[in-house]
């Protein structure tokens, strides 16, 4: 931990003149008690708490750790006094861990700008895809099983797992975030007529709802892959899970493609946490 040099002088009220041989004693506020003091800024052990003042009125190179104390002055001549003294060393970029307990900064603490995004050292997000085509049977509402965890921060960043290992990414603290999910339909048989469609659902208490839904009606056989992508940025509880939803209204079954290539693209679903909310 960081040291403070002492920084009394010891004055004649009448003259103005230093005073050599007065005496100060060093004691914590909070307590009262015999403070630690020591002769350099690092290591070093405990001088004790009782200081002489040289011929500049000065202790000499006399170093307290961050605290409050009392310096209390005596001598012949001087009416005894006492000085609160507060050592709070600091540098450029540092701060001591033990400075800040835990919840001691809320957004009411921050100015506006105070933190910014390279200050942070993880942004809590997750990813997850799949590695294998899943087949959608027509009108029935299926979830995208989106079995492979490309990116999960959750634990880095103080939280629990964001992601199931089903296809369901997770809230883990409540604030706004940003979830998107694409899929890629494809049709093994090449009759690309019919509706596809794709939802972002949120599951809260036990509650399903729909936060965005993106609808392709194809009504020539000119392609074979339809894209489909929704998102949104949303304010969420703990707890909060959202997944992903395909229909289809073809008569035969659609694939949503996986280990894309230049021409495809895999499934995929994330949520990056953007802040608190006041």
């Amino acid at each position: 931990m960081a040291r403070t040099l002492l920084p009394i002088i010891v004055l004649d009220p009448a003259t103005g003149n230093a005073i050599s041989g007065a005496t100060v004693t060093v004691t914590y506020r909070d307590t009262g008690s015999a403070a630690s003091v020591y002769a350099s800024e690092s290591g070093g052990s405990n001088l004790g708490n009782t200081l002489t003042t040289n011929s500049n009125g000065r202790v000499g190179a006399r170093w307290v750790e961050r605290g409050a104390y009392n310096l209390v002055v005596s001598g012949t001549g001087i009416t005894t006094y006492t000085e609160a003294f507060d050592a709070a060393p600091a540098g450029d970029g540092t701060v001591d861990s033990s400075w800040i307990g835990s919840s001691a900064v809320d957004t009411a603490e921050l100015a506006g700008g105070a933190v910014t995004l390279p200050k942070l050292q993880v942004v809590p997000h997750a990813l997850v895809t799949r590695t294998t085509t899943q087949s959608i049977t027509s009108s029935v509402e299926t979830t995208v099983a989106l079995t492979s965890t490309t990116t999960d921060t959750g634990s880095a960043s103080g939280y629990s797992t964001m992601v199931d290992g089903a296809g369901s990414v997770f809230a883990r603290v409540a604030g706004l975030y940003y979830i998107e999910g694409a899929v890629q339909f494809e049709d093994p048989t090449g009759a690309s007529i019919g509706r596809r469609q794709l939802s972002l659902r949120r599951v809260r208490s036990g509650t399903t709802t729909t936060l965005r839904t993106a609808v392709l009606v194809a009504t020539t056989n000119d392609f074979t892959f339809y894209r489909l992508d929704v998102s949104t940025v949303i304010t969420a509880q703990v707890g909060d899970q959202f997944y992903l939803s395909v229909n289809h209204s073809q008569t035969a079954a659609l694939d949503i493609i996986a280990n894309g290539t230049a021409d495809t693209q895999s499934p995929v679903l994330s949520i990056t946490y953007l802040g608190r909310v006041s």
